[in-house]
């Protein structure tokens, strides 16, 4: 297991700063990595309610120091 940090972006998507326009504060939650795993595409399982998943599009997985755009 591990843990993502779920966030709401904003902003322009084509911005590559986009710190300022992560709103509120990031929800963690615990999940699991699929394998195999891909840094650059990761593919998560994540026990979440439909409705409460799509409040998020972009996340933080700190085991790659990566952020990601939710799709």
């Amino acid at each position: 297991m591990t843990t993502i940090y779920l966030y709401t972006y904003t902003g322009d998507p084509k911005v590559v700063d986009k710190s300022s326009y992560l709103s509120g504060s990031p929800e963690s939650r615990s999940c699991a990595l699929t394998q195999p795993c891909d840094i650059e595409q990761p593919s998560v399982i994540l026990a979440y309610s439909a409705a409460d998943a799509r409040s998020f599009n972009y996340a933080y997985i700190p085991e790659f120091g990566r952020y990601y755009n939710i799709i």
